[in-house]
């Protein structure tokens, strides 16, 4: 062999040397940096707000190698089966409270998965009589896992499995969230609606609530719980104001009503109805009011025509007893606004009754809206198949 040729030999084993001890690095490196799946003082949290009933204690185990192949959870138990709980290295989480949990791992892992259990099964050689959720990959960023409300139960080993989803803890807010989207609000005057203003928090706080309306013609009724009442005294569109607050955080989350107050009902609530029995106060010694139904719109009896009487229903209208205020005269608020706009009055609270009978009354009556004292007047006609005497009247502004 000639020295040109030795000098290329030499040159040529030169360089492949040069390119095995580069890959060779580039495998050690590559080696070092995956070889912490799990690095000792990572933070693991368990949100169990979900299933708080099956998780009073959590327990945490890093999957070992021999239980790197198997998972369970709500979709699919099987896993179960196999999978060895002693083989794992195992952590009691500490309740944070508000149904989260937290772990520290103190021995790295390159499997890469964790388990989450309601008993403590470190000395078990099978999965046995426990809540759990089995085999759940760990990305190396996400470290919140938040258990689902559905599990299935492998009946083999006696356990429910469930499912859950991986977050960033830290990222999850802890604002309130109103559950109800509802801010358009109708209402009539006079008359009480309650407010759907509940909120949750991530984690499981209770919100404190706080509504308010600036306007004097409106009350909040429970303006401190999650279903405050609203009710004006007048027609018009009010701004209602509720603050969901994290007591916890301070942090707030409002949630604006706008209300329609309209006034359609012929009788609203809080109306006074008056009735005067100078005239006949041998037939009305106690007096009671009903605010007619829709079913007993049609029906009239007075001094004039008692046929009404024969088909109404008494049992179907809204009942009041009057108040005595003296020389025969007598009063009653309605407090359920009505749409029909007529009233009856009777000597006997009929209110369970399904039809009239044995009693003075005067079925019927049409009230105007303005016009709000009934004056009874003497003489009556008699509706014999109800052995009943009916009354008529006039209305007048008391």
């Amino acid at each position: 062999m000639n020295r040109k040729a030795k000098k290329i030999i030499r040159k040529s084993t030169s360089l492949l040397l040069s390119i095995l001890l580069v890959i060779s690095l580039l495998a050690v490196g590559a080696i070092s940096a995956s070889a912490a799946t799990i690095p000792a003082s990572t933070d693991f949290y368990f949100d169990a707000s979900n299933a708080s009933s099956y998780f009073g204690t959590v327990y945490m185990s890093v999957t070992s190698s021999a239980n790197s192949s198997y998972t369970a959870n709500a979709s699919d138990t099987s896993g179960a089966n196999s999978y060895s709980p002693g083989g794992d290295t195992w952590y009691t989480m500490t309740n944070l409270g508000n149904n989260l949990w937290k772990a520290t791992v103190t021995a790295s892992s390159t499997v890469g998965k964790v388990s989450f259990w309601s008993v403590n099964e470190n000395n078990y050689n099978q999965v046995w009589q426990t809540n759990c959720s089995l085999g759940n990959t760990y990305d190396g960023t996400d470290n919140l896992f938040t258990v689902g409300s559905a599990y299935s139960t492998n009946s083999g080993r006696q356990s429910k499995c469930f499912s859950g989803t991986w977050t960033q803890y830290g990222t999850v807010s802890t604002v309130p969230v109103f559950t109800n989207s509802t801010t358009a609000v109708s209402a009539q005057v006079n008359t009480t609606v309650t407010l759907n203003s509940a909120a949750t928090i991530s984690g499981g706080t209770t919100p404190t609530y706080q509504t308010t309306c600036s306007n004097q013609n409106v009350t909040i009724g429970s303006a401190t719980t999650a279903s405050p009442t609203f009710i004006a005294t007048a027609t018009g569109t009010y701004t209602v104001v509720t603050t969901a607050t994290n007591p916890n955080t301070n942090e707030t989350a409002t949630k604006t009503y706008t209300v329609t107050v309209t006034n359609t009902a012929v009788i609203p609530a809080n109306t006074d109805i008056y009735f005067n029995a100078s005239n006949v106060s041998s037939y009305f010694g106690t007096v009671y009011m009903s605010v007619t139904s829709s079913g007993n719109s049609n029906y009239v009896a007075n001094a004039v025509e008692t046929s009404g009487a024969s088909s109404y229903y008494p049992g179907g209208d809204t009942w009041y007893t009057m108040t005595n205020l003296g020389n025969n005269l007598w009063k009653a608020t309605v407090t359920t606004a009505s749409s029909v706009g007529k009233v009856s009055f009777w000597s006997v609270n009929e209110s369970n009754y399904n039809q009239v009978w044995q009693a003075n009354c005067s079925l019927g009556n049409s009230y105007d809206g303005t016009n709000n004292e009934f004056t009874v007047v003497s003489g009556y006609l008699t509706n014999s198949g109800r052995q009943s005497n009916c009354f008529s009247g006039t209305w007048s502004h008391y």
